[in-house]
């Protein structure tokens, strides 16, 4: 989405009074800054955060799924707390250096309601009555009133969270990050377990750019606690469906179609692939097939049954817009026709920006060298492990339900590739996607055979889990 969307009711939420310098709110802040006559402020803005920390560690550390996996708890508190302070520092390297950052804005306005709903509730009903009236509902238009809602439902959500930080941002980072860990953390025991590997959930959760990204509160945060919690939901409704079950899978879509629809359809359809998978193992080869096939058919024949679900043109829509942000670190692009073959003469650039970007000095910036050392060790891994595996690839090891994860993951990846053409944006989206990939990979490559004896029983379960 275009930066700097923040018009509700005609009104921007940036230009009301009284907003806060996140900068300053953050642990490296100035402690000197502060009344002296001020102890409430230096409770809310210090000792609340604390409090919150200790509080969330020792409710994670206690939780009986987790225990009962197998987690020990000294890697429970130090896998939130790392969750927190990567969620500062992305926050404060944003507020310090990146001119009119999202993640403040989307503060400042949700503060806004915090505001307003503390000094008038009747005026705050009636704003929020308005933030969500929604008369235009296309997905394929960025600036209709659905996308607008977008973005005012993430300053809903921090506004949610301010109730109990009392307007305090490092604090709403800390709760995020106590929900997204919980999340993380049972989706990790509950992969190692389904998938028989020691290290699913390191290849998810403790990818670099995932785990630092997902700790701010932006889209991939939101999207990615939602799609952790969803997998396992998924699983355990084809074993025991219940009706308690399918709310909760229904309301957690709904909340992912909500903040990413792309990603919401995407995944929708990796499910569907999944449940075919199993309901013929002896095919899985012609479903997957079948599937990619059917997928790329409706995607390029949809517009011509309804002009408005002409999904390339949305795509080169959303290209050009991301290309008029005018970022200092853009990759070569081609924007293509929509129509197949044009799409398929862009795909091989799409591909390589998004899998193998940035190369060393790409970008300008000292601090991309960071992505290409990601990136470089991404690739140089999975090469390791084919080599070590003669160059041989047992796609039988893969599961169903890996198979769905590695295409949801790789559908979004290509279409990160076709819309953004910046160095910082394609590292921070692929973030999410890229770790499935990669263990895809793994598995396929037989990757656990390098992993000592030993090792593969400390990361191993120790235990079955609860349902």
């Amino acid at each position: 989405m275009l930066r700097n969307v923040s018009v509700i009711c005609g009104q921007n939420l940036q230009a009301q009074p009284e907003q806060p310098d996140l900068a300053n709110q953050t642990f490296i802040g100035n402690l000197a800054a502060l009344p002296k006559h001020a102890p409430m402020e230096f409770i809310i803005k210090y000792a609340l955060p604390v409090f919150y920390i200790v509080i969330i560690a020792w409710l994670l550390q206690r939780n009986k799924y987790l225990k009962n996996y197998g987690f020990a708890p000294w890697f429970i508190v130090l896998f939130f707390v790392g969750k927190c302070f990567s969620g500062l520092l992305f926050s404060y390297i944003s507020m310090k250096y990146i001119p009119n950052p999202d993640m403040e804005m989307f503060f400042n306005d949700g503060l806004h309601l915090y505001q307003t709903f503390m000094r008038s509730p009747s005026e705050f009903v009636q704003l929020l009555r308005k933030i969500f009236d929604v008369h235009d509902i296309n997905l394929m238009d960025t600036k209709s009133d659905f996308i607008r809602a977008v973005f005012d439902g993430i300053k809903f959500f921090h506004f949610i969270l301010n109730l109990f930080s009392f307007g305090n941002f490092n604090t709403n980072i800390i709760l995020f990050n106590g929900i997204a860990a919980y999340s993380f953390l049972r989706c990790w025991a509950f992969l190692n377990t389904y998938l028989k590997t020691p290290v699913a959930g390191i290849w998810i959760f403790l990818f670099p750019s995932a785990f630092f990204y997902t700790s701010g509160m932006l889209k991939e945060g939101f999207t990615f606690t939602i799609i952790c919690a969803m997998i396992p939901l998924a699983v355990k409704m084809s074993r025991a469906f219940t009706a308690g079950k399918l709310l909760s899978f229904f309301l957690l879509f709904i909340l992912l179609f909500f903040f990413k629809f792309l990603n919401a359809v995407t995944f929708l359809a990796a499910i569907f692939l999944w449940a075919g998978m199993l309901l013929f193992p002896q095919y899985k080869k012609w479903t997957v097939a079948g599937f990619i096939v059917l997928v790329m058919t409706a995607f390029f024949t949809a517009g011509f049954i309804k002009p408005s679900f002409n999904f390339p043109q949305y795509i080169i829509n959303r290209q050009i817009e991301f290309l008029e942000l005018k970022a200092n670190s853009m990759l070569p692009y081609t924007i293509p026709e929509p129509n197949f073959i044009s799409f398929l003469k862009a795909l091989p650039r799409a591909v390589n920006n998004v899998l193998f970007k940035p190369l060393p000095g790409e970008g300008g910036k000292f601090i991309y060298i960071i992505y290409t050392i990601e990136i470089f060790g991404f690739w140089a891994i999975l090469f390791f492990a084919l080599a070590k595996n003669k160059f041989k690839m047992k796609f039988r090891k893969v599961s169903p339900l890996l198979w769905s994860l590695f295409l949801f993951a790789l559908a979004n990846l290509v279409i990160i590739g076709f819309t953004i053409s910046n160095i910082g944006a394609i590292t921070r989206y692929r973030s999410i996607f890229l770790p499935f990939v990669g263990l895809f990979c793994w598995m396929a490559f037989n990757g656990d055979q390098l992993l000592p004896e030993k090792l593969k029983k400390r990361l191993g379960y120790t235990a079955a889990l609860p349902e």
